[in-house]
């Protein structure tokens, strides 16, 4: 089985034209954030701290010994993951057959 590593800072940059360097801001923003929320929690006695990040949760367990992590995808993305491996949907596609659609559309919309 091969593998391969995709960067989702580098995907995103070409689907959005946002250069690599705004987005990598962006994220360590997020990391900040998510730090920020684990440090409140366990401040309050929490041994499991959730985390939403948007596209599913994030649970850490710290026992002071070790640390353990899960990701739980939200219901939607869940959706989009079983629908890709199941059944080969690409949302990409759908996404830039959709855009192409509406900027033709609009490009002869502005000449009649």
């Amino acid at each position: 089985m091969m593998e391969t590593n995709k960067n989702l800072i580098k995907g995103l940059s070409i689907l959005t034209t946002i250069n690599e360097s705004h987005l990598e801001r962006l994220v360590d923003l997020s990391k900040l954030v998510i730090v920020d929320e684990i440090v409140e929690q366990l401040e309050q006695g929490q041994e499991i701290v959730k985390i939403d990040i948007g596209i599913g949760t994030l649970l850490l367990h710290y026992s002071g010994e070790s640390i353990k992590f899960k990701f739980t995808p939200n219901a939607k993305f869940e959706e989009d993951i079983v629908n890709a491996c199941i059944h080969k949907v690409n949302l990409i596609d759908d996404k830039v057959e959709s855009s192409l659609k509406d900027k033709i559309v609009n490009t002869y919309k502005d000449l009649i």
